[in-house]
């Protein structure tokens, strides 16, 4: 397989990591009034303060934080793979033109 067939595909695999990596953390990633709406019975405190301490809240925002952590980790990691086979890309375009 030529380098630049090779090196096309290895930023569009990357790529769809990339995405694939933000799709499946958008579900996990809440803001508190959306984890307070999930994580609340409708008797419970009488004001967001109180509900965000309570404990299933608390388990959705901790999730929340690990979702957008990772999300952040694959997205830097690809992206880091991403800039030196567009480089070399970019290097061939122009070498070649």
């Amino acid at each position: 397989m030529p380098d630049i067939v090779s090196d096309l595909l290895t930023v569009f695999g990357l790529s769809l990591t990339l995405v694939g990596a933000y799709v499946a953390a958008r579900g996990m990633i809440v803001d508190n009034a959306e984890a307070i709406q999930r994580g609340v019975t409708r008797l419970a405190g009488e004001t967001d303060e109180e509900n965000l301490r309570l404990k299933p809240v608390q388990d959705i925002l901790s999730g929340s934080s690990n979702a957008r952590l990772g999300l952040y980790l694959v997205a830097v990691g690809t992206l880091f793979q991403i800039i030196p086979v567009s480089y070399r890309l970019v290097s061939t375009f122009l070498a070649a033109s």
